[in-house]
């Protein structure tokens, strides 16, 4: 589903798309102009639950972090009420300052609620980690520096 569209010079455009089911890919069937491939479906165990309550925490906790990291960023996206669960949890996980091997173990999980879980931890993480810089306050100088 195309969520936003906008129009580039050259008549290049920026999209943003919202998956309906997860896929992989699969074999390539063309490389030019563009790379196209057939998708394999990647069913998750748990798409039908509601997990109001988790999409609720993980939203406070998203927005608790922005708050103390002090950085501009848009999430109305989350508060819009057609956005999916699913896409919540993805594109909160597809920002999170992780390692790609971690972001790549989250978005193989076929498990809504164990994907979401997961980067609501990830979330406290970072959150612990801020408070922590914050209480200890600017690092001292180092003094090879100083010479």
């Amino acid at each position: 589903r195309i969520i936003s569209h906008e129009g580039l010079d050259g008549g290049n455009a920026n999209i943003v798309l919202e998956g309906l089911v997860r896929v992989g890919f699969g074999e390539l069937v063309k490389e030019t102009p563009f790379r196209v491939a057939k998708l394999e479906l990647l069913p998750e165990r748990d798409r039908g639950e509601d997990f109001a309550d988790l999409q609720h925490s993980l939203i406070q906790k998203l927005t608790y972090l922005v708050k103390i990291s002090k950085e501009s960023v848009d999430l109305s996206y989350l508060y819009d009420p057609d956005t999916r669960f699913a896409s919540v949890v993805n594109m909160i996980a597809k920002h999170l300052p992780i390692k790609p091997i971690d972001h790549y173990n989250l978005l193989k999980e076929d498990s809504l609620e164990a994907r979401a879980k997961k980067v609501a931890w990830f979330l406290d993480d970072h959150t612990e980690t801020l408070e922590l810089l914050e209480k200890a306050g600017p690092l001292p100088p180092d003094p090879q520096f100083l010479n």
